[in-house]
């Protein structure tokens, strides 16, 4: 919808059981939460509903992006979790882009 009205907007997935929407702003992505009624409060998973992010990523029509460090706890611990270097989080999300038709 906001596609639709004109906005830059993308899809975020927290790959363990949440997703929701940032609609860019003056050229800054901004927190959206549709299912809980909250707008610009990405600290809301890790304050409110002790989020132990590894993957937060983020889905436009053309590309997509780790964002995990805009919501997770701590990147370090993110990174922890994850088990990956961050060379290898890049190298699969290019591999996958390209796989799916999207552009790097």
């Amino acid at each position: 919808l906001l596609s639709a009205l004109g906005y830059k907007a993308r899809w975020i997935v927290d790959w363990s059981d949440h997703c929701w929407i940032e609609i860019e702003i003056c050229g800054v992505w901004v927190h959206m939460d549709p299912s809980v009624a909250v707008w610009d409060d990405k600290d809301m998973y890790k304050r409110d509903w002790h989020k132990q992010h590894m993957f937060v990523l983020a889905f436009r029509h053309s590309t997509c992006e780790d964002v995990t460090e805009a919501y997770a706890d701590s990147m370090v611990l993110a990174r922890q979790r994850r088990n990956l270097s961050d060379t290898i989080v890049v190298r699969l999300l290019v591999v996958s882009q390209a796989r799916c038709g999207l552009a790097s």
